[in-house]
């Protein structure tokens, strides 16, 4: 798996840059159209190409060059995955929308340079970007788009996963082993397989957080989920050199975070808390930490260094708790919701 990277979303504009290790900018592009446009995550190839997931509305020319690739979306907003070279140079996009608001959030790239994409999307869309269709369709409600590029852009395979009720596909990773990670937010009963077989997955509340693994042809190999009465979400997924996962969202009531028959069980102190949790291989629950706080907090992604700590990142708003032990960490946010970033140990301890 190549290494991600996270980009920032701006209202008019999607901008990408990147620098090299000792931070010195390389290069920058920014492109947009007249609507509201956004780059949501990016990811590297493995020839140091760029790939990157967002959404744009109206028309926009992706090239931020002097060449010209002008796109229209079809509906509010479109979702897009578009790639770049070692040096910035557009290289293709693949337009993913249809009649109303569609967005593509998250993309990860494997060693071949395919990359899986993931995101949410109403009604239907054509995930083909060539003259043939691969038509995905939902029953008028925000359904889990899941799909597979080809390093020139071509469709592999594309999927929706959900209900009726409405769900979101947040994240995408692949592990050492060359297997796809998603996770995101469930509602009602969701069947996880998507070719012929069935694993249903049931929410306790309204949404419930997912996490599933699928091989490299879409293939279910397991799929578990945990979540509160309310609105729960997953965010963020890593992987450490065993390929135990490492996993971030935020839950907003208490919930048992171990989806097998063990019980472990976290209550925000606020309307909504982050979670940091972990799963082995097989899925089995391994531990859950949490940061109170005196108003809301969330984890939106994670990373891991090669001593396997973790470094958690995301928002907050009042005073937070970042020590999840016995002991406190406190920390008050300048005015309004502000950043953090929290490092822990493997075993989710405070450092």
């Amino acid at each position: 798996m190549y290494k991600k990277i996270l980009t920032l979303s701006l209202c008019i504009t999607c901008w990408v840059a990147f620098a090299a290790s000792a931070q010195d900018l390389l290069w920058v592009n920014g492109y947009g159209g007249s609507g509201n446009d956004g780059a949501r995550r990016a990811a590297f190839g493995p020839d140091g190409s760029s790939y990157v997931t967002g959404l744009f509305s109206n028309t926009i020319d992706f090239d931020p060059g002097p060449g010209v690739a002008n796109y229209t979306s079809n509906g509010d907003t479109d979702g897009f995955l578009s790639k770049f070279d070692a040096d910035g140079n557009f290289l293709w996009v693949v337009p993913i929308g249809g009649i109303s608001s569609d967005q593509m959030l998250d993309v990860a790239v494997d060693s071949a340079g395919n990359a899986y994409v993931i995101g949410v999307f109403k009604y239907s869309v054509d995930a083909d970007p060539s003259a043939d269709t691969l038509i995905l369709t939902t029953n008028s409600i925000d359904n889990v788009f899941f799909g597979k590029y080809d390093t020139n852009g071509n469709v592999v395979w594309a999927h929706s996963i959900g209900t009726t009720l409405g769900d979101f596909g947040n994240v995408v990773n692949i592990n050492n082993a060359g297997e796809i990670l998603i996770g995101g937010s469930f509602d009602g009963t969701v069947d996880f397989d998507v070719k012929s077989g069935t694993t249903h997955l049931v929410s306790n509340g309204a949404y419930d957080c997912f996490l599933a693994k699928y091989t490299p042809d879409a293939d279910l190999i397991w799929a578990k989920s945990w979540g509160s009465r309310s609105f729960d979400v997953t965010n963020g997924i890593e992987f450490d050199d065993s390929d135990n996962m490492v996993v971030t969202g935020y839950v907003r009531g208490t919930t048992d975070m171990d989806p097998g028959p063990g019980v472990v069980n976290l209550t925000p102190s606020a309307p909504y808390n982050a979670y940091v949790t972990s799963f082995d291989t097989d899925g089995n629950h391994r531990w859950a930490k949490m940061f109170v706080g005196f108003s809301w907090n969330d984890g939106q992604n994670l990373d891991m260094d090669a001593a396997g700590n973790i470094y958690v990142a995301g928002s907050f708003y009042s005073t937070a708790d970042f020590d999840p032990g016995p002991s406190t960490v406190y920390i008050a946010s300048s005015g309004g919701a502000d950043a953090y970033i929290a490092k822990l140990t493997s075993a989710g301890d405070y450092v």
